[in-house]
């Protein structure tokens, strides 16, 4: 068990996800949202066309502004979704609009009209950029992988306690060798239970509906019409595809992870499980004169509560 343990504990220290490429992310999203100017434009009269050229020869440091908001609050649609004229800085609507996207200040977080979340990792409370997302990604396999090294750890010394004797020398060894298995089954237990929602969040991302249903709300939530609604989806999909293809490929991972540190937690916790019952005499070991091991645990687990006596 520590072995794998170990093994699994590396795996996730040294093979760090690749969520997404922020720099990438920045550079390209200027071209994009000028995309999606193109494709709106398409739809309006040539006068109307005309004046929004014109608009367009002066706002390249807007486009580039509202891409930096963008980057810095990638869930800003569900955040300002029932504040989108707020002056915040993170408001990144207002900075669309200056960009040259015609939006609206109709609410739009309601959730009877689509998902309230961003590939299951953020939702309406709070800002999260680009890097804290993908940055908080590393810090998860970062503290699996220590909680695993440091389990396969403490398991090699318990394992070695047991083969050279040292647990039978005291009660002292003895308890001291039962609380290291034990802190082990809670710390596998936190693992398990982190992998498990790393693995059950990459499923998310990895479900083409649901994000389908967040970016459809959100391209909706940012422009007046039904056409500019759907342009808008095609330039967040663009955007947000490697995001959710990032976080989907993370699944296997946390697949293993979770396994391996399951049937570690099972095997830690039978092994407790027995030591305690052979304790507390509460199975047939050590009544047989040849179960040494059994009679010697309890002897030490009684006769020296006796001595104190």
């Amino acid at each position: 068990m520590a072995l794998a343990l170990l093994i699994v504990g590396a795996m996730m220290i040294v093979q760090e996800p690749n969520i997404v490429d922020c720099n990438a992310f920045t550079a390209q999203c200027p071209v994009a949202f000028n995309t999606l100017l193109d494709t709106t434009a398409a739809s309006k009269t040539a006068e109307e066309k005309a004046i929004f050229a014109s608009q367009r020869a002066n706002t390249e440091n807007e486009v580039q502004s509202y891409c930096s908001c963008l980057s810095s609050c990638m869930n800003y649609f569900l955040v300002y979704g029932n504040n989108k004229t707020s002056t915040d800085k993170y408001n990144c609507f207002a900075k669309s609009v200056l960009a040259g996207a015609k939006g609206n200040s109709a609410p739009s977080n309601d959730a009877s009209t689509g998902s309230n979340s961003l590939l299951g990792v953020t939702g309406q409370g709070t800002c999260s950029s680009c890097e804290e997302i993908s940055g908080n990604e590393h810090k998860i396999f970062r503290a699996l992988g220590g909680l695993a090294l440091f389990c396969a750890l403490a398991l090699a010394v318990s394992a070695t306690c047991e083969v050279k004797g040292v647990k039978m020398r005291n009660k002292c060894f003895s308890l001291c060798t039962l609380s290291t298995d034990v802190l082990v089954i809670l710390l596998l237990a936190v693992a398990t239970g982190i992998a498990a929602m790393g693995f059950a969040a990459s499923q998310i991302a990895c479900d083409p509906d649901k994000l389908s249903r967040e970016l459809s709300k959100a391209g909706d939530a940012s422009a007046d019409s039904k056409d500019d609604g759907a342009a808008f989806y095609v330039f967040l999909v663009d955007l947000l595809s490697p995001l959710a293809s990032g976080m989907c490929g993370q699944g296997k991972k946390f697949a293993i992870f979770a396994l391996s540190s399951f049937v570690a937690l099972v095997f830690t916790k039978l092994t407790v499980l027995a030591t305690i019952c052979i304790c507390c005499k509460c199975t047939k070991d050590g009544s047989d004169k040849h179960d040494h091991n059994a009679k010697e645990l309890q002897k030490l687990m009684y006769e020296s509560d006796s001595d104190v006596e």
